[in-house]
């Protein structure tokens, strides 16, 4: 079960939803999944996320847990928010939009009576990490090699149609579709689509990865703020991809579907610190533990052909299984400065070893997962590699005008890959997002804020091994309010 297994999984590789042979979607996967875009509460998000060191935030509690020991009231605040990503690529684009809840938590603060341990803190949080988002669509005139009738005759290969079952399972359903044929004499497959064709991709993503944290966190003098995060971290991802190819032949057409969809969740552990130099200065650290994520990935595929005497031919089929994403460890920290009444300037650092980052096999048998990696040995090598310390950097201020308070921020990530040669890993650029927002103090008891974020990007894109590469512009936007409630 495991090597047949292997075969499907290699062959699923190819299928790219999007990336090169070389760099298939599980590779990139610790380059999508690692790091955190400025998505939180609107106050969190319109500086840009740089709340690590500044502390009294739900989604900063998220990043550093000794956040949680700066509120000094009860604290209720809830977050709505639209997603939005536009993709431009040559002769074709598409938006897809998503309405999510960036955050939700509630923190209480509890004093302590005469003592210098100020007060003991706690909350549970909920902190969208991610957002995933993807709409491409274009049109095309392929010509051999780069159809996705040829992936099917390269993926069949020379197998016979006895072992195509068990060796290849692209190659398997064309043929029992008889979009490929074999010929005994030669031992070797043929197709009736010849020449060019006309080919309609569209590819969609949706998905989300979601931090929900049990926050103990505690205020020592006014001075030095220390908190533990234990919690769990929830990622469910969905992609689609459909492709249409039209010839002037025999074979008309060839229709292929397919759908990936990952869930799964893992441990947290957060550890942070907060120290006030003095009443205008505050410096901080914090670490996230490796996050084990197990996720369920179900695949299903449906290839259809069409013949020139209107005849035609449909199969499903797909499979499901397990496997281990493990993402590195997170460390930071940061310097903000705090004018009371005037408002607060926070930049802060924070690095991510995507290069530690593997993949592992989860046998159902024994119930464990192959812990040498050896399963996924191909892919581990191309991480270890190709991937170079991620490192984001973050930015905000606050200025506060009567019961007013104006905000901007931005939110820099990295270029993640080591060959910067390379002429697919070379469009992988840094990221920057631009954000801003508004808040509004209604009174004692109840703020409302409001958000918007910008970013723009490449990215590459391949419908699948051979298909002809794009490349893809992304721009990014979010907007959204936040309810925060003290009592």
């Amino acid at each position: 079960m495991k090597n047949y297994l292997k075969v499907l999984l290699g062959q699923l590789v190819i299928v790219l939803f999007g990336f090169s042979e070389t760099y298939g979607q599980s590779v990139l996967d610790p380059y999508y999944f690692s790091g955190s875009g400025p998505v939180g509460t609107a106050r969190y998000t319109s500086m840009g996320g740089a709340f690590a060191t500044l502390g009294g935030d739900i989604s900063g509690v998220s990043t550093n847990p000794a956040g949680g020991a700066v509120f000094v009231n009860h604290q209720i605040d809830l977050s709505l928010g639209i997603a939005g990503f536009e993709t431009q690529v040559d002769r074709g684009e598409g938006t897809r939009f998503q309405i999510n809840m960036p955050s939700a938590g509630v923190m209480f603060s509890i004093p302590v009576a005469e003592s210098k341990w100020k007060a003991i803190n706690f909350g549970l949080t909920s902190s969208r990490i991610k957002n995933f988002g993807r709409n491409i669509e274009y049109s095309d005139q392929v010509n051999a090699p780069n159809s996705f009738v040829d992936f099917l005759l390269a993926d069949a290969g020379t197998i016979p149609p006895s072992e195509l079952a068990d060796n290849s399972f692209f190659g398997a359903m064309a043929y029992d579709t008889y979009i490929l044929e074999w010929d005994e004499n030669t031992g070797s497959y043929y197709t009736y689509a010849g020449g060019s064709s006309e080919q309609r991709v569209i590819y969609k993503r949706a998905g989300r990865n979601t931090d929900y944290d049990l926050n103990f966190s505690a205020n020592y003098d006014n001075r030095l703020y220390l908190g533990v995060n234990l919690g769990v971290g929830n990622m469910e991802i969905k992609d689609e991809m459909q492709n249409i190819e039209s010839f002037n032949d025999t074979l008309e057409k060839v229709e292929f579907r397919d759908d990936l969809i990952r869930s799964g969740s893992a441990l947290l552990f957060k550890l942070g610190a907060i120290y006030r130099v003095n009443k205008n200065i505050r410096v901080s650290a914090f670490y996230h533990a490796p996050r084990h994520y197990r996720l369920l990935t179900t695949y299903t595929a449906r290839l259809e052909s069409g013949f020139e005497d209107n005849s035609g031919y449909r199969i499903n089929d797909g499979f499901e299984f397990e496997y281990l994403l493990r993402l590195p460890s997170r460390y930071g920290g940061g310097v903000a400065v705090v004018l009371p009444k005037a408002g607060v300037f926070s930049i802060e650092a924070e690095k991510t070893r995507l290069q530690n980052a593997f993949l592992g096999y989860y046998d159902p048998g024994d119930g464990a997962f192959d812990a040498d990696k050896s399963f996924f040995n191909s892919e581990n090598v191309d991480i270890a590699q190709n991937y170079v310390d991620l490192i984001s950097i973050r930015a905000g201020a606050e200025i506060k005008i009567s019961n007013v308070a104006l905000r901007a921020g931005i939110n820099y990530q990295s270029q993640p890959f080591a060959n910067k040669t390379d002429a697919l890993l070379s469009r992988y650029k840094p990221r920057m997002f631009y954000t801003g927002g508004i808040g509004l103090r209604l009174n004692k008891n109840t703020s409302l804020d409001f958000f918007g974020t910008y970013a723009s990007y490449r990215e590459n894109f391949f419908p699948y091994s051979g298909g002809l590469n794009k490349e893809i512009k992304i721009s990014e936007i979010s907007i959204g309010t936040g309810l925060s409630l003290y009592f």
